[in-house]
């Protein structure tokens, strides 16, 4: 027999922001994981060995050499932990709000970018592990000579704890950490005013309003936590000639005098916030609504 409707709406509100984001989570993944392949692809290339001349050519190049399924690889482990990230960081950003006092209105932007920001600090120590495992699945390439290091997720996860233990799975923290409180405080932030401001004035509302809304807060991510998700990115990655902390990476590249690296593959990153920001705030929204 199906669930009523009195059930549902008799779930605790913390229940229903679990639902309403895991359902968001897993909608924007199956979307926009190629996306995400061609991106940590981008930023790796030095890694790699593989060169490329942009993000185009880089999808290229992997549809022809490697085939379609190759812009899922890793796609396993984000697509299970997604049901839980971004479920975490709807239920943190309404368990901070409720920390402050009841207003009439909309809380205020401010406000909304402290929530987002402490919501997006405590996503980055679930997020981080899930990044590590999809990176480096990510850059291995089935046209290259040599065999691949890791056949899936679980191969990858007993490499790694056996050689660094279970905190190993955590290396690339810090930069996660001040990557998704600035990326996730710009989230929200951008989300806000562009559904109380932008859209009432050229008369937007409901579904196209909410899409509108989540294109300008997946923008927002990406242009305020771009050069940190670089960072992250080249420590965490196995082959990197970078690892390391996050501080000596950028060290190393001032050095090298390829900080123009930091925003390498920039443009399919915001191609693919777009769409996953888009669809994640409106699936949220209309779950949630739903839920009663």
């Amino acid at each position: 027999c199906g669930i009523s409707p009195q059930t549902m709406e008799g779930l605790p509100s913390s229940v229903k922001q679990v639902i309403s984001g895991s359902a968001a989570g897993i909608s924007a993944t199956l979307l926009v994981h190629p996306l995400d392949t061609i991106r940590t692809r981008v930023q790796t290339a030095d890694v790699s060995g593989v060169q490329y001349r942009g993000a185009i050519d880089c999808a290229a190049k992997t549809l022809k050499y490697e085939g379609l399924q190759a812009f899922y690889k890793g796609i396993t482990f984000p697509l299970l932990a997604q049901a839980v990230y971004k479920s975490v960081i709807f239920t943190s950003y309404h368990a901070m709000q409720s920390l402050f006092p009841q207003t009439d209105g909309p809380p205020p932007i401010p406000r909304v970018m402290l929530c987002g920001a402490a919501a997006g600090g405590i996503n980055s120590f679930v997020v981080t592990p899930v990044e590590l495992i999809r990176n480096n699945l990510m850059v291995q390439y089935d046209h290259k000579t040599e065999p691949r290091r890791w056949r899936n997720s679980m191969e990858l996860v007993k490499d790694l704890t056996k050689r660094n233990g279970i905190t190993g799975l955590w290396r690339g923290i810090g930069p996660t950490f001040l990557r998704d409180s600035i990326g996730v405080a710009s989230w929200f932030g951008s989300f806000e005013v562009c559904l109380r401001y932008l859209c009432p004035h050229i008369g937007l509302s409901g579904t196209p309003a909410l899409l509108l809304s989540g294109v300008s807060g997946g923008i927002g991510f990406w242009v305020a936590a771009f050069p940190l998700d670089t960072i992250k990115s080249l420590v965490q990655v196995e082959a990197s000639s970078h690892r390391g902390s996050a501080i000596s990476v950028l060290l190393s590249l001032v050095r090298n005098g390829e900080l123009h690296k930091l925003f390498r593959g920039f443009g399919v990153a915001v191609m693919r916030g777009i769409p996953g920001a888009a669809i994640t705030f409106t699936v949220q929204r209309k779950t949630r609504e739903a839920l009663g």
